[in-house]
């Protein structure tokens, strides 16, 4: 038997998924941190709760309070994408993925002169 129990990660994944970007769940289980991890050319991104539910994510939705979004480079580095305090799941979750996007988008090329 699925657990099919919303979270609010799981709300997250399949925002992810129809925005098109491809995630997976992972963690550290002994240190009780969770997190989705997006997979990039260059590093990958990790999307976890903040406040009451920091690197959590598989909490019930209306105990959502922000989200937390970086991007970690091969070198070491780490870019906050997104990070709010937010408990709307559904808008904070929708500007999270947006951020995602923005950094996935490929660069325009620079113009010729």
């Amino acid at each position: 038997m699925t657990d099919t129990t919303e979270t609010a990660g799981r709300h997250a994944q399949r925002m992810l998924a129809e925005a098109g970007i491809a995630s997976r769940g992972d963690g550290h289980i002994s240190a009780g941190c969770f997190w989705i991890a997006i997979d990039t050319p260059g590093g990958q991104i990790w999307f976890s709760g903040t406040g009451e539910q920091e690197n959590w994510v598989d909490y019930a939705p209306a105990e959502h309070c922000g989200w937390a979004v970086c991007f970690n480079d091969d070198s070491g580095a780490v870019t906050v994408l997104h990070e709010s305090s937010s408990t709307d799941l559904v808008a904070d979750t929708a500007a999270a993925v947006d951020a995602v996007r923005a950094l996935l988008k490929p660069k325009a090329a620079s113009p010729r002169t």
